[in-house]
């Protein structure tokens, strides 16, 4: 019986574009069902808990703008690691470029505050690009010149750039009139933006999406899109056809950084008010890599992925207050989606070819 069920993997002859949109749903939904396998251990009802999650999501406007809330930065933190999966590069470091954007905006708001928002709002948001895409050129650099690992390096920076703002909000930068509390004074009103319809949502939303239409204009109408997807293609292809491939990589990974640190901006001066310690990421960097992996680098994908990944946030809250579950249920999703769709990228290239005897 056991040697009719052997099989092995089969490389495929043809690339089917038709699974890069299969596979990532057929992954979620994999992750949805070893999910509810969680909710039945721990004595839970998996429909009900689905039910809760959606409902704490979508029930109405107010779940609808804070799942909107949590989208905004995923889906900047998804663009910048989007970006540099079309040049076959790994940007493992937007959560670093997200707080250092947060840090450049906090500083322009800091040394600018007498200006009109007019003008001290684009210096917030010019700040945090320039910031963001600093934190990306040094692994270009060491990526261009001495060939080393980019995973490794963008992945060391994200703990350089949080503990070096942890040291600003214990440091020079901390509010004195509130000494228990690591956080610097709040911004002033001509650098917040403003909150739509009574709740938490801010023009982030809207900025983030337009950015995702300009990135996809780009790849498909440009010849600098054209450029790097030939170098995601073939780095010998490219260089044979003229292109600069070291100057795209950097262009690529100090871009990606500059929209990441721009998601730091917007996270701040539209939500927080104030540079404070736990308040700037809940780990939107890490989570853009699974957003940009499910996209398949495709920007306009990245819209929609985002926003179930902030559904899957604002629902995993509304479970916790109504069936007692710990937020990391939400973790725990993530992982399994991540888990379920590298295990489906081997189908993309290979198929099952089941042994006969």
């Amino acid at each position: 019986m056991g040697k009719l069920l052997q099989f092995k993997l089969e490389k495929r002859l043809s690339y089917n574009k038709n699974l890069d949109y299969i596979v990532p749903v057929v992954s979620m939904l994999f992750a949805l069902i070893a999910g509810s396998f969680v909710f039945w251990i721990n004595g839970a009802n998996p429909f009900e808990a689905y039910k809760e999650m959606f409902v704490g999501a979508f029930g109405d406007g107010y779940s609808l703008s804070e799942t909107l809330v949590q989208t905004t930065p995923l889906l900047f933190t998804g663009l910048a690691v989007s970006l540099t999966l079309r040049t076959l590069l790994w940007n493992i470091g937007a959560e670093g470029q997200f707080f250092m954007g947060a840090m450049g905006a906090t500083w322009a708001a800091q040394a600018f505050s007498n200006q009109p928002p007019w003008i001290l709002i684009p210096l917030l948001m010019l700040s945090a690009v320039v910031a963001g895409a600093l934190w990306g050129l040094p692994p270009a650099i060491l990526k261009t010149r001495l060939q080393v690992n980019e995973i490794l390096t963008t992945l060391l920076l994200n703990y350089v750039a949080i503990f070096y703002v942890n040291y600003l909000l214990y440091g020079p930068w901390k509010d004195p009139r509130y000494p228990g509390f690591p956080q610097t004074p709040r911004y002033p009103d001509a650098a917040l933006l403003h909150q739509y319809f009574n709740t938490r949502l801010s023009m982030g939303i809207i900025i983030g999406v337009i950015l995702a239409i300009v990135l996809y204009v780009l790849y498909k109408k440009t010849g600098w899109g054209y450029k790097i997807q030939v170098i995601g293609q073939s780095r010998k292809t490219a260089t044979y056809a003229g292109i600069r491939v070291n100057r795209n990589i950097v262009r690529v990974l100090m871009i990606s950084g500059a929209i990441a640190g721009l998601g730091g901006m917007l996270q701040i001066s539209g939500l927080q008010h104030k540079l404070r310690l736990g308040g700037i990421s809940n780990n939107y960097g890490y989570t853009g890599i699974i957003i940009a992996f499910l996209a398949n680098g495709n920007p306009l994908a990245v819209i929609f992925v985002a926003l179930f990944m902030g559904a899957l946030l604002v629902g995993g809250d509304s479970l916790q207050m109504t069936m007692g579950f710990g937020k990391g249920v939400v973790h725990m999703f993530e992982g399994m989606v991540l888990f379920f769709v590298l295990a489906g990228e081997a189908f993309k290239r290979y198929k099952i070819q089941w042994i006969k005897k």
